[in-house]
């Protein structure tokens, strides 16, 4: 049963943070780390941050605390911790669902600097790294995030009538080839009347956020130009248009899909990364022009 905060519980919740960072957690801090982190998680320090409006919910099994989630500003997580023998439960989610409730309209993402052992937790409850892992204060942490606006981000297949859209987001995407014939109005719609169901868009509010250009020739699908607004990007857009874009491949019979990403690209090579898409070192990647005006 999930319940929010009342003065009295922070012992138990001290106590509770304190077995479980104990076991799975700690060995990764270095001292300070753990000075600083024992620190926080004192009784009178989770009272005086529920005080200073702090959100605290519990999971209760009967009169006993079996897990915690704490925020601050609407949209940080401080702490979020189940006790071990409760672990597989689902506490856990469920703890995540209610706190997304709790502060739903007050912001579009939660965001939150997991500790090496939680990142795998994090990744199942849908949150995504930010950036790689940091240490601070002694404390190794990496910072992940979450949309919780995803009702506002609609995918949708692409049309041409997109377009003028899709290329002002292309030409301003760094690490994006762009070719003059390939590219221009005519070359996109002949690619999507070739591919009319494996071409994604992404819209928040009517705006054209994100888009993914897929193909196949029966054997193979190929993917392009994938690109997300610069202001919309941390909200699980491009893993969305990717996912899109993978199972409309996977109804059309193909099995396995594959992309070409400059090497300079570091943005985006971590990007694919993360989706699955492995680097073949096995290959020589070859092309040869065929109309000189495609430049």
């Amino acid at each position: 049963m999930i319940e929010s905060f009342k003065p009295g519980m922070e012992t138990e919740i001290s106590s509770l943070i304190t077995s479980v960072y104990e076991k799975y957690i700690s060995r990764d801090f270095s001292d300070q780390g753990r000075q600083v982190f024992t620190a926080y998680i004192t009784a009178q320090n989770i009272r005086n941050r529920y005080d200073a409006g702090h959100i605290i919910l519990v999971y209760k099994d009967g009169p006993r605390i079996a897990g915690i989630i704490e925020a601050r500003d609407h949209m940080h997580i401080c702490l979020f911790f189940v006790r071990a023998e409760y672990q597989g439960r689902g506490i856990g989610r469920m703890l995540m669902n209610s706190l997304v409730e709790a502060i739903k309209g007050k912001t579009d993402f939660l965001e939150v600097n997991s500790s090496p052992f939680a990142v795998p937790v994090y990744e199942k409850l849908g949150f995504h790294k930010v950036s790689e892992q940091k240490e601070e204060d002694g404390i190794l942490h990496t910072p992940m995030k979450k949309s919780i606006s995803e009702s506002r981000i609609q995918i949708q297949t692409m049309k041409i009538s997109d377009y003028s859209e899709a290329k002002v987001l292309w030409n301003g995407t760094e690490g994006m080839g762009l070719r003059t014939m390939d590219d221009s109005r005519e070359g996109i719609e002949t690619f999507l009347k070739r591919n009319p169901e494996t071409c994604f868009i992404s819209r928040t509010k009517g705006k054209l956020t994100g888009i993914i250009l897929c193909g196949h020739d029966g054997r193979r699908g190929y993917i392009y130009h994938t690109a997300v607004q610069k202001d919309h990007r941390q909200q699980g857009i491009g893993k969305k248009l990717v996912e899109a874009a993978l199972k409309a491949l996977e109804k059309e019979g193909i099995k396995k899909a594959a992309l070409v990403v400059f090497k300079d690209n570091d943005q985006g090579n971590r990007f694919w990364e993360s989706m699955g898409f492995t680097l073949r070192d096995d290959l020589n990647y070859r092309n040869r022009v065929i109309d000189e005006r495609n430049v």
